[in-house]
């Protein structure tokens, strides 16, 4: 029978277990059902495969954006650069181009960015320029047993100039991303590697 102190102890735990599902629900939801659709962008890569111990093999990607971008010293600080967010568009051949770089919460209204990039400058006059831009997803993740011909095919198609390999992100109006694909060749990886 439920007395008071346990009618109470069964409210606290329904409490607590709905406040410890509440963050990982929003989030599976955010990226599932987004208020506005994600902006699609693909990029460059190149990759190697390193090997993690608590997670497996994975795809440690090198993102190739590239960026025109200049800026003034008083904006430029090494210590700060994960805390800026890079806008990007696409550029003439349909990959992302990353068009500017501003403070996190600075970023130009109506504008696609991503959060957390990193970024080295060159000294120009007047300023900086900032001529590469990295990525903050750099991890693609896949089964276990196609990990290693994986790491194989990437190295042999971004050796090859009349192959490509890319990586499709979903980037959200927040500047939250989630990696939607990898492309051999236009095809996913996956297919790729079980026709073979």
């Amino acid at each position: 029978m439920l007395t008071k102190p346990n009618f109470l102890r069964l409210f606290a735990y329904i409490v607590f277990f709905a406040a410890a599902l509440y963050f990982p629900v929003r989030t599976v939801l955010k990226f599932e059902r987004p208020a506005e659709p994600p902006v699609e962008m693909r990029f460059k890569l190149r990759a190697y495969d390193p090997y993690d111990p608590m997670r497996g093999h994975y795809l440690q990607l090198n993102v190739d954006c590239p960026a025109e971008i200049k800026m003034g010293e008083e904006e430029y600080s090494e210590r700060y650069v994960l805390k800026y967010a890079a806008v990007l568009k696409p550029g003439p051949d349909g990959f992302a181009v990353a068009t500017g770089l501003f403070p996190v919460g600075k970023t130009p209204a109506g504008s696609t960015f991503v959060k957390g990039v990193k970024f080295s400058a060159v000294r120009g006059a007047p300023g900086r320029i900032v001529k590469r831009v990295g990525m903050p997803f750099e991890r693609f993740y896949l089964n276990e047993p196609l990990a290693k011909p994986a790491e194989k095919l990437l190295r042999e198609v971004t050796r090859d100039p009349k192959r490509s390999a890319v990586l499709v992100v979903d980037i959200h109006r927040d500047g939250s991303w989630a990696v939607k694909e990898l492309l051999v060749d236009g095809k996913p990886i996956c297919e790729v590697l079980r026709a073979k």
